[in-house]
């Protein structure tokens, strides 16, 4: 996969300026660099690590079903329960837990411009770590030093004012932007389990200023436990998101 060109970055940024809404997806099987956003998220006060958030307790194991017999995946998917004080998440609470496959941890810089406000989504617990060495066959373990200690931020939303006239409808216009450490949330893969359509969809609406619209769907009694994935299944469903990484910068437009 190519990064983004200078001139298609330069096109993102004149975007946002004008008060663009963009939704920006990351998968720990790339490396944070890899489509060339680096620099623009860092100027909007978010960077991407090159980890993925373990944490213990709220863990959901994937088997991998190989020629060698079953596998745990040594870095397993897990649980948010805790979120920021955000509107694209204020009716989600502890019961509401949100399932992320395999996220980046996504920090918030202190230093960034006065007028951009970061705020976290989706956060993992105090007992949680960043694993550097997830893309290693070895059991994941806390490295002080290494690994960033917990809370982590699976998910942030981002905006700045981009003028002082308000518009027809008295909101002074604002680029906003979420970052998704776990890029899958924006696709098909298990849409439907514990919170991710509830998170996907409110930061859609958030994004189209239809703030409104902002609700918990309606759950149905569902079994909460996680198919097997076979390696093919698997490695269908990182291609997959490989490829629809790009495609997952959303330019909603400012309405």
């Amino acid at each position: 996969m190519q990064k983004f060109l200078p001139e298609e970055l330069d096109v993102l940024r004149r975007y946002l300026r004008k008060g663009g809404h963009v939704l920006i997806g990351v998968y720990p099987t790339l490396e944070p660099t890899v489509l060339g956003l680096e620099d623009l998220l860092v100027e909007y006060g978010v960077r991407v690590n090159d980890d993925v958030i373990v944490d213990p307790g709220q863990q959901v194991q994937i088997v991998v079903q190989g020629q060698g017999g079953n596998e745990i995946l040594p870095v397993s998917p897990t649980l948010s329960k805790a979120y920021g004080g955000h509107e694209i998440v204020r009716k989600l609470g502890e019961g509401d837990p949100t399932f992320f496959f395999f996220s980046h941890s996504l920090t918030a810089l202190e230093q960034r411009p006065r007028d951009v406000a970061v705020t976290p989504l989706a956060m993992s617990s105090r007992d949680s770590w960043g694993e550097v060495r997830y893309r290693e066959k070895t059991e994941a373990k806390l490295d002080a030093g290494e690994d960033a200690a917990g809370p982590l931020n699976y998910a942030v939303a981002i905006s700045q004012k981009v003028g002082e006239a308000p518009t027809e409808g008295g909101k002074v216009p604002e680029a906003r932007l979420v970052v998704l450490g776990d890029a899958s949330l924006a696709t098909n893969f298990y849409i439907e389990k514990i919170g991710r359509k509830d998170l996907l969809l409110n930061s859609i609406r958030w994004l189209a200023e239809q703030e409104h619209l902002i609700a918990i769907e309606g759950r149905k009694p569902e079994d909460r436990k996680l198919q097997n994935l076979d390696e093919a299944r698997l490695r269908q469903l990182q291609s997959t998101i490989v490829l629809l990484v790009p495609v997952l910068m959303v330019t909603l437009g400012a309405i």
